[in-house]
């Protein structure tokens, strides 16, 4: 026996010393001596194996213990030169429709005559689209960034009138490796199929809706700085059947609220419940630097305000609005959120435009145009004749104008500067991006919205463990992967 085969048999056979090392070193030496220094020589080898042996064990586990558990990734803006979609021509008009459909479902909700399964669409508005991968191999997706939805839905393959995409821009789940259905049980499914399968039904302002069947599967960002992060069984829909009835925006939903009533187990809640979101300019066309941060890292700086979580919605306690030095002549007591009644105040991503409960809009309405009456012509669009309008230019005409300030409880603000207060709709004429309630029937005019526009120029951190809401006004390029 040579000694290549000698010392893995002392290494791995336990009784080898004993079995092996008499007939060996007898059929060599008789020595003592010689028997010794063999013994230690061998002994020696398998302390150095089993040395290398561990380290090598622990080289390759340190990763999984210290890799943070987060989700971060870009956001794009329907409107950027980065998206698929953009379309600089018809933007100012899709975001006056869109809002006003968007609040039309949000006070649906509030006034309980919403089917159950209602959520906003993509049109509705998808303003930022969230970027990443799904499945093993990773498949590219664009999904909308949703906080009044509580699931991550993509189309699949399977699915019938999918927004009338190809085929090789639908994520097939056959391919994927990491792709897992889930049964009926133990699971608190919406509806089951024949075949044990976990479904979900949505229903839209527009459209039919979608269905398809509850999974669990991988999902896969990249960070500026070359990272990569995979979360492995987040549940998500794979829509089967979409019969939409919107543009070709509709790739998907990723939702980020919290209701666990209706699906099991959110991205949100798996990955501890906190997310912040970064937004920027979003007038410039070729800002890049949007951003979504779920778990580990989100960003909770800056001032901070309660808050509530009702229906699946978020829910902040507005106290008052100043316009520039001028605190505005509103009762606090009009945001006051009440149990089963439609008002309060939602911050909400699906909006682009603000809406005010009726008062509010009346009060800031006329503040606005007190400043501006002596200096622009107003506009007046006859569909919209609530809408607040001036010939002109945001950028030429509005240099020194105030800062609108929504202040909310403890003291945390919200500062909106010319670029958030107002759209330029066409190339000769701006409006107010904050439409009145009431706008949708004087039932609802208690509500009051947080569009996207307001936010730009912040990070906003959710907390729904201790339940506040974080306002910092930033550069978004400025905070670190």
């Amino acid at each position: 026996m040579g000694g290549t085969n000698a010392v893995p048999s002392v290494i791995f056979v336990s009784q080898a010393q004993e079995v092996l090392f008499p007939s060996i070193l007898g059929s060599i030496c008789q020595s003592p001596r010689v028997q010794y220094f063999l013994v230690m020589a061998m002994v020696s080898a398998n302390t150095i194996y089993s040395f290398l042996f561990f380290i090598t064990l622990a080289r390759h586990a340190l990763p999984t213990i210290t890799k943070p558990r987060r989700f971060v990734t870009k956001l794009v803006h329907r409107d950027n030169v980065l998206s698929p979609y953009y379309n600089p021509i018809d933007s100012a008009k899709q975001d006056i429709e869109s809002s006003i459909t968007r609040f039309a479902y949000l006070s649906a909700i509030e006034s309980g005559t919403h089917d159950k399964h209602t959520t906003p669409t993509a049109a509705d508005r998808g303003l930022f689209y969230v970027e990443f991968s799904i499945g093993q191999p990773p498949f590219s997706q664009l999904a909308v960034m949703d906080t009044g939805s509580s699931l991550i839905w993509v189309n699949c393959l399977t699915c019938d009138l999918c927004s009338q995409e190809e085929n090789h821009q639908i994520f097939d789940p056959s391919k994927s490796s990491t792709y897992t259905p889930m049964p009926c049980k133990p699971y608190h499914c919406p509806s089951c199929s024949w075949e044990n399968k976990c479904m979900f039904k949505i229903r839209y302002v527009r459209g039919i809706g979608l269905k398809g069947i509850l999974s669990k599967e991988q999902l896969t960002c990249s960070t500026s700085d070359g990272d990569t992060n995979i979360i492995s069984n987040v549940t998500i829909g794979c829509a089967e059947s979409n019969r939409l009835d919107i543009d070709q925006d509709n790739r998907g939903v990723f939702g980020l609220a919290m209701d666990e009533t209706r699906w099991p187990t959110s991205l949100v809640t798996q990955m501890g419940s906190k997310f912040s979101y970064c937004i920027g300019n979003m007038n410039d066309p070729n800002y890049a630097y949007n951003r979504l941060i779920i778990g580990d890292g989100a960003v909770m700086e800056g001032y901070s305000t309660p808050l509530e979580v009702y229906k699946a919605h978020y829910y902040v306690k507005m106290v008052g609005i100043s316009l520039g030095e001028k605190d505005l002549d509103i009762n606090p007591n009009v945001f006051r959120k009440t149990p089963d009644e439609d008002n309060g105040v939602v911050i909400d991503s699906g909006s682009a435009y603000t809406w005010l409960a009726g008062k509010v809009y009346d009060e800031l309405r006329f503040e606005v145009q007190s400043l501006l009456e002596t200096q622009l012509q107003e506009y007046r669009y006859v569909a919209r004749p609530w809408q607040l309008c001036y010939i002109g230019s945001v950028s030429r005409d509005l240099a020194g104008f105030p800062v609108v300030t929504f202040r909310f409880a403890d003291g945390a603000d919200l500062g909106l500067d010319v670029g958030s207060l107002f759209s330029q709709v066409s190339r000769d004429v701006f409006c107010m991006a904050v439409g009145p309630s009431y706008v949708n029937g004087n039932s609802r005019q208690k509500l009051s919205v947080i569009g996207m526009m307001a936010q730009q120029q912040y990070n906003v951190g959710f907390d729904l463990n201790s339940k506040m809401l974080f306002f910092q006004r930033i550069e978004c390029e400025l905070l670190d992967d």
